[in-house]
């Protein structure tokens, strides 16, 4: 269990490197370094077995039935990969998707009914497997992600107005930042 709590600490000091490595880069309307690349993707692979061991060990249980449980863990679960696919696909590109390549802003598929479907995917996906594993602790590493996400956003929406200006405000007027109808 120890290891859990050491998990969640090198997850809070990956995405404080990550932020200030964001706010650094996109302050000199760079590119992300393959370094911060691999520590968000670190961040994401770790945040997410963290969240699975928790639900598998059920820590902090939660008093939830489990037909209730897992018919909502189901819903959000296939909503979540779907959302989470469907934004890989929109991009067609590795790089393009982990931020190295920003030559092209994607606004087509997915990207029509949210700014970050691949971000608000993996927090449905996360809730799901808290709601599972009937975990209160992955149900707190799934909250913990939807702040981290909520602390990202404005960094990276205001670099993508600097790179692609009026283009991304417009795009930014006429699609929801989380999920919803263009």
């Amino acid at each position: 269990m120890l290891s859990v709590y050491i998990a969640i600490l090198i997850i809070t000091l990956v995405f404080a490197f990550v932020i200030a490595e964001v706010k650094r880069t996109y302050a000199t309307k760079g590119v992300l370094s393959n370094t911060t690349v691999c520590a968000v993707w670190l961040l994401y692979i770790l945040h997410g077995v963290t969240a699975v061991y928790a639900a598998w060990h059920a820590i902090w249980s939660l008093p939830i039935s489990t037909a209730i449980s897992h018919s909502f863990a189901w819903a959000f679960l296939i909503a979540g990969l779907t959302l989470v696919l469907a934004g890989i696909f929109s991009f067609r590109s590795i790089r393009r998707m982990s931020g190295l390549d920003t030559n092209v802003l994607i606004t087509a598929g997915v990207y029509r009914y949210s700014r970050n479907p691949q971000n608000a995917g993996w927090g449905l996906v996360l809730l799901s497997i808290a709601l599972l594993g009937r975990s209160g602790l992955a149900l707190l590493l799934a909250a913990m992600f939807w702040l981290m996400f909520r602390i990202y956003v404005p960094l990276e929406e205001k670099y993508l107005e600097q790179v692609f200006g009026e283009a991304y405000r417009e795009y930014c007027a006429e699609t929801p930042r989380f999920l919803g109808w263009p």
